[in-house]
């Protein structure tokens, strides 16, 4: 079976690769990319305990179809929401094929059992009644592809008859062209050519539906992580607000706790977070400390600004240090509340 494949045409793609997309590649073709699948076996080789739901949860898909996500499982997830990507990939590999003189029906039915495989059903386009040479020619192709198998040949690992018989077709509209005084066939367009044509936007193709399968996941655990953090601070919001505080505190501020836990759960997270360090702040606040008094945050004395808006040259030097004034309120034990009345 090896030898089926055509390992020359997937060199020279691969040579033609920068090193960082080459990594990728690899990593593609040989199922290291971290899905579902190489997290369950991570999971196994720890021998975490099955009742750890949360982790053996990451190892389904991210689409949310409930499958274990094997190896390229997000090429023909069901449940994944961006058909239009791969539909708009295959039109673009449909396209290519047209300018590249690719032969019609080898067209056809190429692109016919790779939609097959990618929506997941079983592909018919070896069923040929068709007996001309081109069309026996593309059913043995399609039948040795069954035998590699269609998910090797979105890994570059395509069936050697391709490039023959596309090679074939080339050869042909040269002859063509020749006889009947036509434009020239460009001299680069043979079957090795055109066969690593096709890796490349295959596997193109695979790549970028991965990284749109990573940037769901992502979304996804962005979600997950907001939630847990809203209800964590939810909790928190409870915990205070069932506190047992003086009846002196709890009246001084009142403000702070007036609002109900019903309320708070329409508050974003940045507001509860606000909301839990008021009310940190007035559980913990001392009435008796400094003598009753609180002493504000210093305030910078500014010099004066030219009716030009600009600095008055008359401001200190350098040198010299900018005089500062504290304020403090006169707060006494009867008033202690932020705010209030001096």
């Amino acid at each position: 079976m090896m030898e089926t494949i055509d390992f020359a045409a997937f060199g020279s793609y691969m040579k033609s690769l920068p090193n960082q997309r080459r990594t990728n590649v690899i990593k593609y073709i040989h199922n290291w990319q971290n899905t579902g699948r190489q997290k369950q076996k991570f999971l196994i080789s720890k021998k975490t305990d099955g009742d750890n739901v949360e982790e053996w949860d990451n190892t389904k898909c991210p689409h949310g179809c409930g499958e274990i996500e094997a190896a390229q499982h997000y090429l023909t997830c069901t449940a994944c929401p961006h058909h239009r990507n791969k539909r708009q990939h295959l039109m673009g590999l449909r396209n290519w094929m047209t300018k590249s003189l690719t032969m019609p029906p080898l067209q056809i039915l190429l692109l016919r059992a790779l939609t097959d495989w990618l929506h997941g059903r079983q592909s018919q386009t070896h069923e040929i009644t068709e007996t001309d040479t081109d069309h026996m020619l593309i059913k043995e192709a399609l039948v040795e592809q069954d035998l590699i198998g269609w998910d090797h040949f979105l890994k570059g690992r395509i069936s050697k008859k391709w490039a023959i018989i596309q090679n074939k077709c080339y050869s042909r509209l040269r002859q063509e062209s020749e006889s009947n005084n036509l434009s020239p066939i460009p001299t680069y367009l043979d079957g090795k050519w055109w066969a690593k044509k096709v890796i490349t936007l295959t596997i193109y193709m695979c790549l970028n539906l991965w990284q749109i399968r990573n940037e769901t996941l992502a979304a996804n655990n962005e979600k997950l992580n907001h939630i847990s953090k809203r209800n964590e601070l939810l909790k928190q919001a409870l915990n205070l607000q069932q506190q047992a505080l003086s009846e002196t505190t709890r009246n001084s501020f009142a403000s702070t706790f007036a609002c109900s836990y019903a309320t708070l759960t329409t508050y974003t997270n940045e507001r509860l977070h606000r909301w839990i360090s008021m009310a940190l702040r007035a559980i913990n606040y001392d009435p008796n400390l400094a003598g009753g008094q609180r002493t504000i945050r210093a305030i910078t004395i500014l010099p004066p600004r030219t009716p030009d808006n600009r600095i008055s040259e008359n401001r200190p030097p350098d040198n010299q240090t900018v005089p500062q004034a504290r304020i403090h309120d006169n707060r006494t034990h009867d008033n202690p509340l932020p705010g209030g009345a001096t």
